[in-house]
């Protein structure tokens, strides 16, 4: 066993701060993650996501603010607008 600060983990498991990981897994802050998955902030994302604030959005999206909207919108405030429309308000 590893001895880290406060917890014992076992050999399989890595330390970071208060949890016990195992290897398979990567800790950012109080959350363990599969390695397929990234994490910012309090979310653990997939690869083929992108966390942005509290979501985690497809590639083929941008997170802009609460929504996910796909690459051929723009997200301005609420709203997604395709790139041939133009949102105001």
């Amino acid at each position: 066993m590893i001895l880290d600060e406060l917890t014992c983990c076992i050999d399989s498991m890595i330390l970071d701060g208060m949890q016990c990981c195992i290897d398979s897994m990567i800790l950012d802050e109080l959350t363990c993650c599969i390695d397929s998955m990234i994490l910012d902030g309090m979310q653990c994302c997939i690869d083929s996501m992108i966390l942005d604030g509290m979501q985690c959005c497809i590639d083929s999206m941008i997170h802009d603010g609460l929504p996910c909207c796909i690459d051929p919108m723009i997200h301005d405030g609420l709203p997604c607008c395709i790139d041939s429309m133009i949102h105001d308000g």
